[in-house]
């Protein structure tokens, strides 16, 4: 295996640790009662009042927050925040989460 391919793998192996670790934390906060309340960082609306996230949680026979927390990359768990499409572009397209 390339020095390129153990890098991919590592890559892969670590978002999955993440995404255990970040689905974890939403047990948690659920299990003491702490409801994050998911919105985007900017203009501050929550995933069911957006169209493209709406229109994706169907395709995938979930609810817009689900998918959120899910699929969207710039989703923080800690905060519940995330950045909408516009709103990322907005920002400058940032790296990681929000």
């Amino acid at each position: 295996m390339s020095k390129i391919d153990e890098y991919f793998k590592f890559k892969k192996q670590v978002k999955l640790i993440k995404a255990s670790i970040d689905s974890l934390q939403e047990e948690i906060k659920e299990i003491m009662g702490e409801k994050v309340d998911v919105r985007c960082k900017c203009c501050k609306h929550k995933p069911d009042e957006i169209d493209e996230y709406i229109w994706a949680a169907e395709e995938e026979n979930m609810t817009p927050e689900e998918y959120v927390k899910k699929e969207e990359g710039t989703y923080n768990s800690r905060t519940g925040q995330f950045y909408c499409t516009e709103c990322y572009i907005k920002a400058g397209s940032p790296l990681g989460t929000a």
